[in-house]
């Protein structure tokens, strides 16, 4: 997919190794090889994975994180899959509108998947920008890791051999969510600095901020421009006892 640039696929706190063996045979299945594990509950069972037929070679290089933020460095973007879309500001999108999103993308997404029993955290959900849901019953909504990795993957496959339009050449290079992390830290800090949370809920009012932000999708030059603002601010500025 050299026009393209291919997701990568985080799984959090994975807790059974069985798990991942099974998200890599269905990555292969599909042509996507760029998988980060975040906090697996326990690497010495990863050799046992390695019995998934055909896929050896994507958890011999898959990448390990400490942290979903770490995991994110080399994305562009994030997408959290989750079936709860929580009172969010963030855009909810079925899988097929939101793979034409990540194939428009200047450089590769995340897509962020949650433990098997409990899912993504809010935490997790505040460092993406938009939520993938996956339509399913009332009755039966849950899908295992498994499946909700095909479902999204399966899209992702069917919208490329679909020949979408790959980004125009010149396309400017989304900042990559590295230096999102970096603006996002320091504004919290900035603002907390001038008062500007007193009496307020500032998980509320950041996750609000953070949204805006990442719907403006600015490229590496606005991302700078943004992020010396707030160190010149920081600078003047005289905390609030």
């Amino acid at each position: 997919m050299p026009s393209h640039y291919p997701p990568i696929i985080i799984l959090v706190n994975t807790r059974h190794a069985g798990n991942i063996g099974s998200v890599a045979r269905i990555m292969k299945n599909f042509g996507f090889s760029s998988l980060t594990l975040v906090n697996p509950t326990s690497r010495a069972h990863l050799e046992a994975i390695k019995m998934a037929p055909g896929a050896e070679e994507i958890i011999e290089q898959a990448m390990m994180a400490g942290s979903l933020d770490e995991a994110l460095e080399p994305a562009v973007a994030a997408y959290a899959v989750s079936r709860r879309p929580r009172h969010t500001p963030k855009p909810v999108l079925n899988p097929e509108v939101a793979v034409k999103d990540l194939w428009s993308l200047g450089g590769p997404a995340g897509l962020v998947f949650g433990s098997e029993k409990l899912g993504l955290s809010n935490e997790d959900i505040r460092r993406c920008g938009a939520i993938i849901q996956i339509p399913s019953t009332e009755a039966h909504p849950s899908l295992n890791l498994a499946q909700a990795v095909a479902v999204i993957l399966y899209e992702a496959r069917k919208t490329l051999t679909g020949a979408e339009p790959a980004p125009a050449e010149g396309t400017r290079a989304p900042a990559p969510m590295a230096e999102r992390r970096m603006f996002f830290n320091l504004m919290e800090e900035v603002l907390g600095e001038t008062g500007f949370f007193e009496g307020k809920n500032p998980t509320g009012l950041l996750s609000r901020m953070e949204a805006l932000f990442n719907r403006a999708n600015p490229d590496v030059e606005e991302a700078r421009i943004m992020l010396g603002a707030l160190r010149k601010i920081k600078r003047g500025i005289k905390p609030v006892d």
